[in-house]
């Protein structure tokens, strides 16, 4: 686990460092930071309203060579 946490701490430091410096951009009149947050929070409902248009998977079916990429 400790492994991990210091494998973390570099990339924090560099988003908290890019953060702090490019506080003050905007990206259509709104916060960089603020406009990168909202995209990232619609993910999670773009997730389940678009659930139901994903293809079907049957569990254990072999997969189609067509939609693999294979040779015919």
């Amino acid at each position: 686990m400790t492994g991990a946490v210091l494998l973390g701490v570099l990339p924090m430091a560099l988003l908290v460092i890019a953060a702090v410096k490019n506080a003050h951009e905007t990206l259509l009149g709104v916060n960089a930071l603020a406009f990168g947050t909202g995209l990232a929070a619609l993910g999670v409902p773009m997730y389940f309203l678009t659930k139901d248009r994903w293809p079907r998977v049957v569990r254990g079916a072999a997969p189609r060579p067509d939609v693999v990429g294979e040779p015919r």
